[in-house]
């Protein structure tokens, strides 16, 4: 056998993750101060804070509603909850133009 040969092995360890952080953003800015961590392979658990878009340029009977999460910024609203977490994940607001008589408040 000759002793010139050095033989290498290097090991690689890959650990799978058991959780996932979830990223909500309107526009630009982080929603919450942090993300929220979603156990792997459940479903994906949406904010509870509403994001708010200034509608101030818009005619007095219009309101920018928010009307749920997108995976690309500008995109259409999904259904996030079916959703797996499988990986970290950002998802963007999304809003539609309204009229604010379309829902009016009750005194309830």
């Amino acid at each position: 056998m000759n002793s010139d040969y050095i033989l290498a092995i290097t090991l690689v360890s890959q650990k799978k993750q058991d959780q996932y952080k979830m990223y909500f953003y309107n526009g630009n800015v982080l929603v919450d101060d942090k993300p929220i961590i979603v156990p792997a392979n459940t479903k994906v658990v949406a904010t509870s804070t509403i994001p708010y878009r200034d509608d101030t340029n818009l005619p007095l009977y219009q309101c920018n509603r928010f009307v749920g999460w997108s995976k690309t910024d500008g995109g259409e609203a999904i259904d996030i909850t079916k959703i797996t977490a499988n990986e970290d994940m950002s998802f963007y607001a999304v809003f539609e133009v309204a009229n604010v008589y379309d829902n009016p408040l009750t005194v309830d």
